[in-house]
């Protein structure tokens, strides 16, 4: 079942959406690009690059690991914010991690499966004094698909 899902997939997966940000009137567009490689059977390395219709570009870095029991571990590395672990859940539409290190880095995403390939997003971020709220939502499918 976890082999259906784009992060334990070897391959390029391509998506687009908006963020809403604080203080930011109008959502801004963004395009990311997932490059998945398979480690070892229970490690994949994503990199994940978003570029913001300005130009703009945020690198994240994931290790997905293990994963039984519909659970699975993920660890995010990014130049700006640190390294953060957490936790992610599987079923057969449905693919959702959350970081939950209060006062520093908070936030999920959840991504559902529509079709046979594709997938509509939607995340979540606090800022570090958890009073501000970034939006993201969003299409990602496979490259060349």
């Amino acid at each position: 079942m976890h082999g259906d899902h784009f992060l334990f997939q070897t391959g390029t997966f391509l998506g687009s959406g908006t963020i809403e940000m604080p203080l930011v009137e109008e959502p801004k567009v963004f395009h990311t690009k997932w490059e998945i490689e398979k480690i070892e059977p229970l490690l994949f390395r994503c990199k994940q690059t978003v570029e913001m219709a300005e130009g703009e570009k945020v690198v994240n870095h994931f290790e997905v690991i293990g994963y039984e029991e519909k659970k699975f571990d993920i660890l995010l590395e990014n130049e700006l914010i640190g390294s953060f672990l957490g936790k992610g859940v599987i079923d057969e539409k449905v693919i959702a991690w959350e970081f939950r290190e209060k006062g520093e880095f908070e936030g999920f995403e959840v991504y559902t499966l529509e079709g046979d390939r594709q997938y509509s997003f939607k995340a979540e971020y606090l800022s570090s004094d958890q009073e501000m709220r970034t939006h993201i939502a969003g299409k990602l499918w496979k490259k060349g698909e």
